[in-house]
């Protein structure tokens, strides 16, 4: 069967069980918290040995507490079945306590239009006609007196052919005459910091756009490049983009900001890194790339992945409003909350929590 985006919703315990997000227009009641990763580490199949930073990560989601994790594509390594089936098992103990769901990226797309892919992820798919199943879903939220509506989307047009457009004029029947505050979670981001840019994500923004305005859509969140970013593309009450994409698989630098689209990482995740930098045993050169200076005056400031990876995580969770995390790591050993903002209608994205918070600091402020 033809299958390109699906979920996995397997509850395994958890004390509020997570409604089917695999249903199209599930009805949800908040609290909810999800888990948010992508290009996870593969190598024999998630081994101590080879991808110690993914399977610490997924240890510090477990220790969290999150109700469901969300893997935002690029998560297997194999296009054989039996190995996918063995890697999807060594997700599902390593989340235990947690339902999941699996967007497929551009490394399951190899798979021949993800036939196995489907196979091993085998419910709650979208029967839209002749055969042929679609994962893009979206849920409504209650929160007090707040709605959500929270989209799943497919940033794939390449592979996806015709469905591509008949994804768009389902989006566009949900969108349309929609009041609701609106978060959306894709594995290819319309920018990144990187100056990247992917201009299939940024069609399916426009069709959000072009039904509600800017000023509905809260949060973006999206995997893209080997690490964690977060940026705002003017001020608090826009969009806030969430990259959740550090999740082992070799990081490159991370850009602090991108002069030609006038992008900058978000100010509170900025400070983190700068404190990591000049407070840590990294090299004079890291400071250097860091603060444009010495050999790197004039370039582009950048966190270098050599000594300083941007692995990590991102939770997103509504309960009596929209909150996000970003835990970093530099080797899946010690976490620490590096970003943790919430929003208001009031005061748009702000600072929740103090910025630096190790997993040896219990008592976070709630």
């Amino acid at each position: 069967m033809n299958v390109f985006t699906i979920f996995l919703l397997g509850t395994l315990g958890f004390a509020q069980e997570v409604p089917h997000l695999g249903s199209d227009g599930a009805q949800i009641q908040a609290p909810l918290s999800l888990a948010v990763t992508g290009n996870l580490c593969t190598g024999s199949l998630f081994s101590s040995k080879y991808c110690p930073t993914t399977l610490g990560i997924l240890r510090d989601i477990r220790e969290e507490k999150n109700q469901g994790l969300v893997l935002l594509g690029n998560f297997v390594k194999s296009l054989s079945p039996k190995i996918w089936s063995e890697q999807i098992s060594t997700l599902l103990n390593e989340s235990t306590g947690m339902s999941m769901i699996a967007i497929p990226g551009s490394t399951e797309y190899k798979n021949k239009l993800l036939n196995e892919f489907g196979d091993i992820f085998g419910t709650a798919k979208q029967d839209i006609g002749l055969n042929r199943f679609a994962g893009w879903q979206h849920a409504r939220l209650t929160d007090g007196n707040e709605s959500w509506t929270v989209l799943f989307l497919d940033s794939h047009k390449n592979e996806m052919g015709t469905k591509w457009e008949e994804q768009k004029q389902w989006l566009s029947s949900i969108v349309e005459d929609n009041k609701e505050q609106i978060v959306i979670f894709m594995d290819q981001a319309p920018q990144e910091l990187s100056g990247k840019k992917h201009a299939p994500s940024q069609e399916l923004l426009d069709v959000v756009y072009q039904s509600t305005g800017l000023s509905q859509v809260r949060l973006v969140v999206f995997s893209g490049s080997t690490h964690i970013q977060s940026f705002l593309p003017e001020t608090s009450f826009d969009a806030l983009y969430l990259g959740c994409g550090g999740g082992g698989k070799k990081a490159i630098d991370l850009n602090i900001n991108n002069k030609e689209q006038l992008l900058k990482i978000h100010p509170l995740l900025q400070s983190y890194f700068y404190q990591k930098v000049l407070e840590g045993d990294f090299s004079e050169d890291v400071q250097s790339q860091l603060m444009s200076s010495g050999d790197y005056v004039g370039k582009t400031p950048k966190l270098s992945s050599k000594e300083v990876p941007a692995y990590g995580w991102c939770s997103v969770s509504f309960d009596n409003g929209l909150h996000i995390t970003q835990r970093h790591t530099l080797d899946g050993d010690s976490f620490a909350t590096a970003l943790s903002l919430s929003f208001t209608k009031v005061n748009g994205w702000s600072k929740k929590v103090s910025i630096i918070q190790t997993e040896e600091s219990p008592e976070e402020p709630k």
